[in-house]
């Protein structure tokens, strides 16, 4: 009698089994969802007007593994945006990739892919002939910036060199010495000047980039010199002190071990990112405008091959790795299929989110309403997989229990 009584005062360990065993199911079917539908919604920005990627997430990386994390991005300080070769190359491969998409260009549709990202060979006006007047060469105008082609009928500014304002009225004031800017133009050559002139004011991209990366003066660094070439005043630019400044904070970074430091340092990121998007904002612009265009040219069949695909660099093979692992196995711990398996893997996957900045002692705090140390929801997933990992959830509801009973069955009919 009294070993009954024991008995019934222990709990049902079997209901405590089942209820675990539906706890660590739904665990399973949550988890799996979450990272399922992660997958999905990346996914489904692929062919949005901003596709999802993981380069700001790996570009703001913290702690022991920062370097590593960063260098997948390839450019995580937009370094590369601020050069003028760097981007010209990847611009000029950009159009041989466009090319290489759409084999059924025109030859109009070649030329104008070509002006649009080269420049204009050259811009033309129709004249009859010149005035007596006026000598070509003409003085005061860069050599070779303009010609007359008598047996075309043709004024030609050069492509590369074009006008200024000063010789469209040098030119003018050759025929019509009293003329001045903003008088009507007296002759049918004045009229041609300023139309070529005009026309000349088109520039390519490749053009158009450089005077944004090489000729604004507050970008760039100079020097003023006197008429012996000495300097006599030199100007940084915004682009080394952006430099300059991350530069300084890559020491800092190294040097700091105190709270105060990482709040310090916190601040100096924000100033760095606000100056990197002002610098690079104009030459992003750029580009986009740049495919824009190009894809105006095209016919509606052309349009339904979709852009022109991205190179494979280790920062797409990242994000496409990243999308696969999130659907296929969010899928798998879903449906209960090699559950063990997913487990383990999407806790390695888990893991390196983690570790792109982790709350740990030493590594700054980073932005956002989540205060943590060492712990945060991404470890606490990481365990929770980890324990999936360990147990035959799939046995108990999924893939797995069917397979399994399916070959018990054989396995039995075998022996009997």
């Amino acid at each position: 009698m009294p070993r009954a009584r024991w008995i019934s005062e222990v709990p049902d360990i079997r209901r405590v089994s089942v209820f675990a065993c539906v706890a660590l199911v739904t665990l399973r079917l949550f988890i799996g969802w979450q990272l399922l539908h992660e997958g999905l919604w990346k996914t489904n920005t692929m062919d949005s007007a901003r596709p999802w990627s993981g380069e700001g997430f790996l570009a703001n990386a913290h702690g022991p593994l920062r370097d590593q994390y960063r260098s997948i991005s390839g450019d995580p300080d937009s370094l590369d945006w601020l050069d003028y070769d760097k981007v010209a190359d990847r611009w000029i491969d950009w159009k041989q990739r466009f090319i290489e998409h759409h084999p059924d260009l025109s030859e109009s549709q070649l030329r104008k892919l070509n002006e649009l990202v080269d420049g204009y060979e050259d811009f033309r006006a129709e004249l009859v002939e010149l005035p007596e007047a006026v000598e070509f060469p003409p003085k005061g105008v860069e050599k070779g910036a303009i010609r007359f082609e008598p047996d075309s009928k043709r004024l030609i500014v050069d492509g590369k060199l074009h006008l200024t304002q000063r010789e469209r009225n040098r030119l003018i004031t050759m025929a019509h010495p009293d003329w001045k800017d903003g008088d009507e133009l007296p002759s049918e050559y004045a009229k041609a000047v300023d139309l070529v002139f005009k026309r000349a004011q088109r520039l390519g991209y490749l053009e158009r980039l450089a005077a944004v990366l090489k000729g604004d003066p507050e970008r760039i660094t100079y020097d003023v010199t006197d008429r012996d070439g000495e300097v006599m005043e030199s100007f940084v630019g915004e682009i080394d002190v952006y430099r300059a400044g991350l530069k300084k904070y890559n020491e800092d970074l190294a040097e700091a071990d105190q709270a105060f430091e990482y709040d310090h340092l916190a601040s100096q990121w924000k100033d760095l990112q606000e100056q990197r998007l002002e610098l690079i904002s104009p030459v992003v612009a750029l580009e986009t405008e740049m495919h824009d265009t190009a894809a105006k040219m095209l016919t509606i069949e052309q349009l339904s091959r979709g852009p022109v695909p991205e190179p494979w660099t280790m920062l797409r093979i990242s994000d496409a790795m990243v999308i696969t692992g999130l659907c296929t196995l969010g899928t798998l711990l879903i449906i209960g299929f090699a559950t063990r398996f997913a487990a383990a893997s999407a806790a390695i996957l888990v893991l390196s989110f983690y570790l792109v900045w982790p709350p740990w002692p030493g590594v700054p705090e980073p932005p956002g309403t989540e205060h943590s140390l060492i712990v945060n929801k991404n470890l606490i997933e990481v365990a929770a997989l980890i324990s999936l990992a360990a147990l035959p959830t799939g046995t108990w509801f999924g893939v797995d229990g069917i397979i399994g009973r399916l070959f018990a069955g054989r396995k039995q009919a075998k022996q009997s």
